[in-house]
């Protein structure tokens, strides 16, 4: 069975997320939530980054299963919808990459390389540095593997690896070489 969310289920979870937003803030206009110190934008960036970091644990959970990995899909486009409201530009690249990273992961060709390809948009916009830049060029690198384009993984790869020998922090270095060098490379390297 094909698994390709398409747009009403996406744009149901975004409806959904709407309609919690805009009873939370009918809440607040009415005052009974007067102790409450949350605001949207603080909803927005805790929910962006406690969906990125739970869709992290799925990820990685031995023995994941269907139910396991629509959730991650899903968490990984709720997680990029709240940083769309609050985040900064590298925040929206930043989850563009996790969902081209987990759709990879997943072998979902078609998604993967959209993203892929919207993670490429955004680093030519950005023109972001460092690790960000590294991970740009391996999101492409690993989705090429994943679609088995030996020379479309070459070039990626090894404009990642260029890209990754100027990150500076050496954590961020050494995050950046063990990914490149992980088992899901689907044989390609």
């Amino acid at each position: 069975m094909n698994r390709i969310y398409n747009c009403k289920q996406i744009m149901a979870l975004a409806f959904i997320t709407v309609m919690v937003l805009n009873l939370f803030a009918a809440d607040l206009k009415q005052g009974e939530n007067k102790g409450m110190e949350m605001t949207m934008d603080k909803f927005h960036q805790e929910q962006a980054v406690t969906l990125f970091n739970q869709s992290w644990e799925l990820l990685l959970k031995e023995g994941r299963n269907r139910q396991d990995e629509d959730i991650l899909v899903n968490m990984v486009h709720a997680s990029l919808y709240h940083w769309r409201q609050i985040g900064k530009p590298i925040n929206i690249l930043r989850g563009e990459w996790m969902i081209c990273h987990v759709y990879t992961l997943l072998k979902h060709k078609e998604e993967a390389l959209y993203h892929a390809d919207n993670v490429l948009r955004l680093m030519d916009e950005q023109k972001p540095e460092d690790w960000d830049l590294a991970y740009c060029y391996e999101a492409m690198a690993r989705t090429q593997a994943m679609l088995g384009n030996k020379e479309q993984f070459s070039k990626y790869n090894a404009l990642a690896e260029e890209a990754g020998k100027k990150i500076v922090e050496d954590g961020d270095k050494k995050q950046f070489d063990g990914d490149m060098k992980d088992e899901y490379w689907f044989g390609l390297k």
